[in-house]
């Protein structure tokens, strides 16, 4: 999926790749694959709130796994959601503890959540 996904933002798809998800969503609404696809090139695309539809819709389907609450993550963190993103970072956590990207996505977590206090406490717009 991230060769695809490179693929698709290199040869500008996103909006044709967009258009495929939503046709076969159309006839499989419980596809939990293309609803992840959807929301990682939506999320590519900068259309976060879109993205953060569709990964709501692929966490729907139990069980998750940790590329599902990675992108949950990602995108929780794109809108600056920083309450979402702990409950989804439990989630990833109870699964694999030790998960390099759970634990930099975490970190990274951290690091804007501080950006956000600051920005708001000194009244500046990040």
């Amino acid at each position: 999926m991230r060769k695809l996904l490179r693929r698709i933002q290199s040869k500008k798809l996103g909006k044709s790749v967009m258009k495929i998800c939503e046709i076969s969503l159309n006839a499989h609404p419980d596809d939990i694959e293309t609803w992840i696809l959807l929301a990682q090139v939506r999320l590519k695309e900068g259309q976060v709130a879109h993205a953060h539809q569709a990964i709501t819709r692929a966490l729907a389907f139990p069980p998750n796994e940790m590329r599902t609450l990675i992108l949950a993550g990602k995108i929780s963190l794109k809108m600056n959601d920083f309450d979402t993103f702990e409950i989804y970072s439990q989630q990833m956590r109870e699964l694999n503890p030790n998960n390099i990207q759970a634990r930099n996505l975490r970190t990274n977590s951290r690091r804007l959540k501080a950006k956000s206090q600051a920005s708001q406490s000194t009244g500046t717009k990040k």
